[in-house]
């Protein structure tokens, strides 16, 4: 390969990242909501259904850009068991965790310690996406999870977005909640 066809292919494969820049944004934002009504579900049932966070895309892409799944890491105290949900936001009103807004229950890997949404079908993006991820969270194991945080594994999404997610933007920090929103710019 010459000189001139060796920097041909360096220019094209960075016009080619370049075009790529601004076609999706994605912002998390840590909270920690219990949204039990009343205290005596809780105890009645041992565990509290917590609103951790969320996670907002913007899509600015003209072409469809979709999930199957998305993986959330742990980083914290080992946890035997954690019951999950992820949810979508259809208007404009308070988040409320009702069946109909449910896109899948996540599955706990034990040895991996990672929660892993697979959804039914590929999750199309719209130009504006908001998730919901809801822990139930057993009573005793409150405070570990508290102190804990949630990576989104970028190999869990499209290429399209995993190769310019930068490593610290898709982190639910418990210890952050409310007070921190990180955001990132999908294939910068």
């Amino acid at each position: 390969m010459t000189v001139h066809r060796a920097h041909l292919v360096v220019f094209i494969l960075i016009t080619v990242h370049h075009i790529g820049a601004q076609l999706c944004t994605l912002h998390t934002h840590a909270e920690w909501e219990n949204l039990e009504r009343r205290a005596s579900t809780s105890e009645r049932f041992g565990s509290k259904l917590i609103l951790i966070g969320t996670l907002n895309f913007k899509k600015k892409a003209h072409e469809p850009i979709a999930l199957d799944h998305l993986d959330l890491q742990w980083h914290g105290a080992y946890l035997d068991n954690l019951s999950s949900s992820l949810y979508h936001k259809k208007n404009n009103h308070k988040f409320i965790p009702l069946e109909d807004n449910v896109i899948c229950d996540g599955m706990w890997n034990r040895q991996k310690q990672r929660i892993t949404f697979k959804f039914n079908k590929p999750y199309g993006l719209s130009a504006y996406t908001q998730f919901y991820v809801v822990l139930s969270i057993p009573c005793a194991q409150e405070d570990a999870v508290k102190v804990g945080w949630f990576t989104i594994e970028k190999a869990s999404m499209p290429e399209i977005i995993q190769c310019s997610i930068p490593d610290k933007a898709c982190i639910l920090h418990m210890a952050q909640a409310g007070t921190v929103s990180s955001g990132s710019t999908i294939s910068q």
